[in-house]
């Protein structure tokens, strides 16, 4: 992982420098706005009946990425994304309870124009893309009631989080051409997809106590499939 940031840092700096030199045309800061799914997998972690299934195999995200560098060359992209869960309710052993798994990653990309035609109506650029991921999950099961008697119990069944690191590999396809060339910034709509690689087993902190013994630190996968849309702004100087 280290590497990865380190060769991510240089390429950033090299192109920093080289677009200083670039004509008036270039593009060199933009932000995206992105909605779309996630894939992983905690089954080992779902046979647990007090989470209600949580968290979810597949995930519904929203994020955003800050771009720096040269679109028509090369350029970096600093990503943050989250999935927004709904808390699943049930009773399980005779109490009340409220489950929820939320997972969310950061990381950095470097994009590359396989292909490129900024005036064109339909396809405008392809870009591929690779880098690195710090990906989290938080996992929630909370047990409230239990009968008259105890009404008022509040415990948690689990509070714990996981985290790990993944390598990151897509494709974004940028569309359609929204702006004139006079305008001073640029508005597309784009699609993409890639799939994640999960480096390393994911550590785990909190209180899994009701888990079975020996099952303190299941085998999930943070990584998999991905695809999402959105809109992609870039200034132009």
């Amino acid at each position: 992982m280290k590497f990865i940031l380190t060769l991510i840092a240089n390429v950033l700096f090299l192109n920093l420098t080289q677009a200083q030199s670039d004509t008036a045309q270039t593009w060199k800061w933009g932000m995206s706005l992105q909605f779309g799914g996630y894939q992983t997998d905690f089954t080992k972690l779902r046979k647990y009946q007090y989470l209600l299934n949580q968290p979810s195999n597949f995930s519904q995200h929203v994020g955003s990425t800050a771009f720096v560098g040269n679109r028509k060359k090369l350029f970096v992209g600093i990503s943050v994304s989250y999935s927004f869960p709904d808390v699943e309710q049930s009773t399980y052993n005779g109490y009340s309870v409220y489950s929820s798994g939320i997972y969310g990653e950061a990381g950095l990309s470097v994009y590359y124009p396989l292909y490129k035609n900024y005036s064109g109506k339909i396809l405008r650029a392809i870009y591929p893309a690779v880098g690195g991921r710090y990906s989290l999950v938080i996992v929630r099961s909370q047990a409230k009631g239990g009968g008259a008697v105890n009404s008022d119990t509040t415990f948690f069944y689990e509070k714990s989080r996981a985290s790990t690191y993944l390598l990151n590999t897509g494709i974004m396809f940028e569309l359609g051409n929204f702006t004139k060339k006079t305008i001073v910034h640029d508005l597309s709509i784009v699609v993409g997809a890639g799939y994640n690689f999960q480096l390393m087993t994911p550590d785990w902190v909190g209180a899994p106590r009701y888990r079975d013994p020996g099952d303190e630190n299941p085998d999930v996968n943070l990584g998999g499939f991905y695809f999402y849309f959105g809109i992609n702004y870039w200034t132009r100087k």
